[in-house]
C-alpha cells in the first residue's frame, strides 16, 4: 500500500455516523427557550485568521474555483432543531465535530455553499476542521509498520517475523541521521524531496522518524496536514517499505534513499518547510 493509498484510507475514516434523537419538550412555549435562529457569521467572528485561510482554500479546492475570487466567507448555522406536531424536539448528536457549513461569496455576487465533513476523527487529522490547523509527522513506522498481514484465518495464515539482524550486517549499516534541515517550497503541488541516503542491515527498518519545527509554517498550506518521510529501496530487486512482514530479509544490507513527501496547496514567497531529527534505521 502506498503514500497515497494509506492517505485516501485515513480521509475515508474521517466521517462518522449521525444519530437522531427525539426529545419531548412540551410544546412551542418550551421550544421559545431555545431562542431565536442563528444567522450566518464572517469567518473572522468564529474562528482565527489561520483556520479561516485553511477553511476559505478548502472550499475553493472543492467548488473548483480561484480563491482570490472570494469576496467572503460566513460560517453557517447549525440547522434549527425540527418540532414535531406534539412538540417534540428533533436534535443531532454526532461523534466527533458537527459538519461545517460555509458559503462563499465571489467577485460576480453569487453565492456557493459547501460543507466540510468535520465528523469522527476529522477534528484531528483534517486542518479544516482543526480548532488550530498543525501538520502531521508522518511515516511507514508511525502508521502500521509492523501490522501482521494475514490470507487466510488467523494465525495459520498470518506472516511470521523475519530472522534476526546479523551482527556483520548492523555494523555495516549506515543509519540517516540529519539534526535539522530546512526545504524551500516555492511552487504548488506534490513534492518529493530527496533528504538522505544510507542502508540497513538485511533490509530490516526500524524507525523512520522526524519532527517538524513549526506547527503550521507561515506562507504554507498544507490541507491534507501530512507531511510523510517515506523511505525507499535503492537496490534492482528492492521491494517498497509499506510493512515489516512483506518486505523481506535479504543478506547484508539494503541500500535505501528517505525523502520528504508532501503536497503544498498554497504557498507564498520565501515559504519554508523546516523539520528536524530525522532518523532512519
Amino acid at each position: 500500500m502506498g503514500v497515497r493509498s494509506r492517505r485516501r484510507r485515513q480521509r475515508a475514516a474521517l466521517v462518522a455516523g449521525l444519530i437522531v434523537l427525539t426529545i419531548a419538550i412540551g410544546g412551542c412555549a418550551r421550544l421559545a427557550a431555545l431562542g431565536p435562529a442563528p444567522t450566518p457569521a464572517a469567518c473572522g467572528l468564529v474562528f482565527d485568521e489561520t483556520r479561516c485561510e485553511v477553511v476559505t482554500l478548502a472550499a475553493a479546492v472543492a467548488l473548483d474555483i480561484d480563491p482570490g475570487d472570494i469576496v467572503t466567507l460566513e460560517i453557517m448555522p447549525e440547522p434549527t432543531p425540527e418540532v414535531l406536531a406534539d412538540g417534540s424536539v428533533i436534535l443531532q448528536v454526532r461523534s466527533g465535530g458537527p459538519p461545517l457549513d460555509v458559503r462563499v461569496q465571489l467577485r460576480d455576487g453569487t453565492f456557493r455553499l459547501h460543507t466540510l465533513h468535520c465528523g469522527g476523527i476529522a477534528s484531528g487529522y483534517d486542518p479544516p476542521c482543526m480548532a488550530e490547523p498543525h501538520l502531521r509527522a508522518a511515516s511507514m513506522t508511525r502508521d502500521g509498520y509492523r501490522d501482521i498481514p494475514c490470507v487466510g484465518e488467523p494465525p495459520a495464515g498470518c506472516a511470521t517475523p523475519q530472522p534476526a539482524i546479523q551482527a556483520d550486517a548492523a555494523a555495516d549499516a549506515e543509519p540517516i541521521a540529519i539534526d535539522a534541515l530546512e526545504v524551500p517550497v516555492d511552487r504548488e503541488g506534490p513534492h518529493e524531496v530527496p533528504i538522505g541516503r544510507g542502508s540497513l542491515p538485511n533490509g530490516i527498518l526500524t524507525e523512520a522518524a522526524f519532527e517538524l519545527v513549526d506547527a503550521w509554517p507561515d506562507g504554507l498550506i498544507i490541507l491534507d496536514g501530512s507531511v510523510f518521510l517515506d523511505v525507499r529501496s535503492l537496490e534492482p530487486d528492492g521491494t517498497p517499505f509499506d510493512n515489516y512482514y512483506l518486505h523481506g530479509w535479504r543478506d547484508g544490507v539494503e541500500r535505501i534513499e528517505a525523502f520528504l513527501v508532501f503536497t503544498a496547496d498554497h504557498i507564498e514567497p520565501g515559504a519554508v518547510l523546516r523539520i528536524r531529527d530525522v532518523v532512519v534505521r
